[in-house]
């Protein structure tokens, strides 16, 4: 059965047992599932969804990488991930929603990653109470990885996705450094068009665009999450799928209303 923590109107938290028996708090904005974590002690720190551990492949493309930009808090599952599990690594988190920090630190155990790896004094983790798009327009910054997951609701930022968005992250990465992107899709890849439009926009900025699966098929709904990664330099990761660009279109500035309203999951 469901417990159902205290929250707003806008956001609910929530803890079930899986199959295994692990207890699981879910972080739900706007009816979004937006972060999750378990909740006994010696798992706080591990990932849950697919999408997030499909974003470990950085590590296999990167190895010594040493900074990353997350775009899109929540609960930080992923950035507690990689402060514990990866000790060289710093990353900076960019969020528009103030509640998200206070959250993660109440609900999803980020306070005690504070703690644990003394956070205050090594600023190995850093939050940024901003706009994702704002931030990179005024960044000053380099990376050698920015991830972008940020998503309204069920609905991906698209100011992050436009070619002038994508040329303005290419200039705060490091040489050959990665924009990664959780990106909506379906399960039949030929359905999935914003996806492939997201595909067809990178190419016109970076060299190379590596996408992924991000979800179980024998487990998943119709709907489900790619990661997408598009850099100037080549790598030669595993599990990547091949994908054709027909009668695709290309994000720009200038359609953002137009393209806000034409997808939505």
């Amino acid at each position: 059965m469901n417990r159902y923590l205290p929250t707003n109107d806008d956001i609910t938290i929530f803890e079930y047992k899986n199959s295994d028996g692990d207890l699981i708090r879910v972080y739900l904005h706007k009816d979004g599932w937006h972060s999750a974590t378990y909740v006994n002690y010696e798992k706080r720190n591990e990932l849950i969804f697919e999408y997030t551990k499909r974003f470990n492949v950085i590590f296999d493309m990167i190895p010594n990488l040493s900074k990353i930009l997350m775009i899109g808090a929540a609960g930080y599952s992923y950035p507690k991930y990689v402060i514990s599990h990866y000790p060289n690594v710093k990353m900076d988190v960019v969020d528009n929603d103030p509640n998200c920090e206070s959250i993660a630190r109440s609900q999803f155990f980020l306070d005690e990653l504070y703690s644990q790896y003394h956070l205050d004094e090594n600023h190995r983790l850093e939050t940024y109470i901003q706009d994702g798009r704002d931030y990179i327009e005024s960044c000053n910054k380099r990376y050698d990885i920015v991830i972008n997951d940020a998503f309204y609701g069920m609905i991906p930022l698209i100011p992050l996705y436009t070619v002038e968005a994508c040329e303005k992250i290419k200039g705060i990465l490091n040489k050959d450094g990665l924009y990664v992107i959780n990106t909506p899709g379906y399960s039949k890849l030929e359905e999935s068009t914003f996806l492939l439009d997201t595909i067809n926009t990178l190419l016109q900025v970076f060299h190379n665009v590596y996408l992924f699966p991000a979800f179980q098929p024998d487990t998943e709904s119709y709907q489900a999450n790619y990661i997408v990664i598009g850099t100037d330099g080549k790598y030669s990761p595993d599990g990547t799928i091949p994908f054709t660009l027909e009668d695709t279109i290309i994000f720009r500035d200038k359609d953002i209303v137009e393209l806000v309203e034409n997808y939505s999951y």
